[in-house]
């Protein structure tokens, strides 16, 4: 073979490798990337939950006395080592104009916020197990004022919250409290005990009874200054509340419920507000009915 014809045979020859091993690291990096996708969205959790109910309770109060339709959704990143941060969403609005002369249109609340969530195990098995959840959390009132908001419509209410439980497989504590930073200075106290019992076909039941508290700033927020101008508000328990809940799971996925809480406000000052009809809406005792799902990813 003369050298012209070996040397032409050595370079289709090195071609070829040369090819091979391109496709190899092409093939390579392509299962690398993907393997690191797959990774990335295992790590990613997310829930949705909507309903319908009769009334909107929060924070002590009722906000809201006709039918309500309401949505919570939360993303998160589970970085195992450092717990979960994401970001969550939550919507309630009227499902009738019947307080339109109040509140100048529906009710409509919109608040956003970012999270982190870190859970200690004491078992193995994770019988046993303290939650932490931090969330910094932006609420808006559509259309809806109140005297300490300084008469401006839509004021966003800027706040932070710490909720911890002792999950078990008796009776859970647990325990919220939310400080609000903006527009104006206040804190609230949420203090309850819940257990889930397990019933067939999937069913569970899920009573839990918790107490609403805040200090004077929280109260006079709510239900505004004392009528007796001799009293003031306390910073004792503001209401009592008790709710049942019953769930069907459908799927791993997919499960529909449906509660009733019994709300009962207990503050001797804010209950002589409401029966003076000086707070909007608000209830000394209420029965609130909810139904709807929750789908979880």
């Amino acid at each position: 073979m003369s050298l012209p014809k070996m040397t032409a045979v050595l370079l289709s020859l090195l071609a070829c490798v040369a090819q091979a091993g391109t496709n190899d690291l092409s093939r390579g990096g392509t299962a690398a990337t993907n393997g690191l996708a797959a990774a990335t969205l295992s790590r990613l959790t997310g829930f949705v939950k909507a309903d319908v109910r009769t009334a909107y309770h929060a924070r002590g109060r009722i906000l809201e006395r006709g039918p309500m339709a309401m949505t919570l959704s939360r993303l998160g990143y589970d970085t195992d080592l450092l717990g979960r941060f994401g970001f969550w969403n939550w919507n309630v609005s009227s499902l009738g104009r019947s307080r339109q002369s109040v509140h100048r249109r529906p009710f409509h609340e919109v608040d956003v916020g970012a999270y982190w969530r870190y859970d200690v195990a004491f078992d193995d098995a994770a019988k046993w197990k303290l939650t932490t959840d931090v969330m910094k959390d932006w609420i808006t009132l559509d259309g809806y004022t109140e005297s300490y908001r300084a008469r401006k419509v839509n004021a966003t209410i800027s706040e932070w919250r710490l909720e911890q439980a002792l999950e078990n497989p008796y009776v859970t504590p647990y325990y919220l409290i939310r400080r609000g930073v903006h527009p104006t200075d206040w804190t609230y106290y949420r203090t309850g005990v819940r257990h889930a019992f397990k019933l067939p076909w999937d069913f569970t039941f899920t009573p839990a009874f918790f107490v609403e508290s805040g200090d004077e700033r929280f109260y006079e927020r709510r239900y505004g200054a004392p009528v007796d101008k001799r009293r003031r508000h306390h910073s004792g328990p503001m209401s009592v509340n008790l709710l049942l809940d019953l769930s069907w799971k459908a799927s791993d996925n997919l499960s529909f419920y449906a509660n009733v809480q019994q709300y009962d406000l207990v503050s001797e000052s804010a209950r002589d507000n409401v029966r003076a009809r000086n707070v909007r809406e608000g209830r000394r005792d209420l029965t609130i009915f909810a139904a709807g799902l929750r789908v979880r990813f």
